[in-house]
């Protein structure tokens, strides 16, 4: 039996396009392929004895509660801890201000259904993360760009759209710009 699911979807469904990231993956998950275009870091790396010796310690000194399910913050001694580090450089925050994601897109998304309605205006560099276009396209919103040079976000063009438009937020990224590269040497 044919049922055409496509009757029941949302409005917002019809900007939904299959993940590029995804796609990327699968042609470059060989840890022999050395990819430009994903952004991946080579395989060796990782720090793969640090991470297990990490877990490790959080294994033996929180045993199965680091196993069950969490609140959706995050595990609270990392939120903590990462507070903690802010406070020391001079930030008021505490752990109630940090929220732990799996990874950016997920961040882009929340941030995405937080500030973003249909024609909302997000300022983005030229070039920019392809998904994170994609995330703000899928809650309707328009975006300006402003072209990068070798420290990053030109900010003399961005004063100026900032003077002629409400913008919702600037997404960018200060180092290690995906897809340029560029690292802002005052980051």
């Amino acid at each position: 039996m044919n049922y055409e699911w496509e009757i029941k979807y949302c409005e917002r469904a019809s900007c939904m396009y299959g993940s590029m990231t995804r796609q990327l993956m699968s042609l470059i998950a060989d840890p022999e392929v050395i990819s430009f275009g994903g952004g991946l870091p080579a395989w060796d790396l990782f720090p793969v004895y640090q991470v297990k010796e990490a877990a490790n310690y959080i294994l033996d000194n929180d045993g199965p509660a680091v196993l069950q399910y969490g609140t959706s913050e995050g595990y609270e001694p990392l939120r903590r801890a990462i507070a903690d580090r802010y406070t020391k450089k001079g930030f008021k925050i505490n752990k109630d201000n940090v929220l732990i994601t799996s990874g950016a897109q997920q961040s882009i998304d929340l941030i995405s259904k937080i500030f973003l309605d249909k024609g909302a205006l997000v300022v983005v560099g030229d070039p920019t993360f392809l998904t994170a276009l994609q995330a703000f396209s899928l809650f309707q919103a328009d975006y300006l760009t402003v072209p990068l040079d070798e420290e990053g976000m030109q900010v003399e063009l961005l004063s100026n759209i900032l003077e002629k438009s409400e913008v919702k937020f600037i997404y960018i990224m200060p180092n290690f710009q995906n897809p340029s590269g560029i690292q802002s040497p005052h980051y």
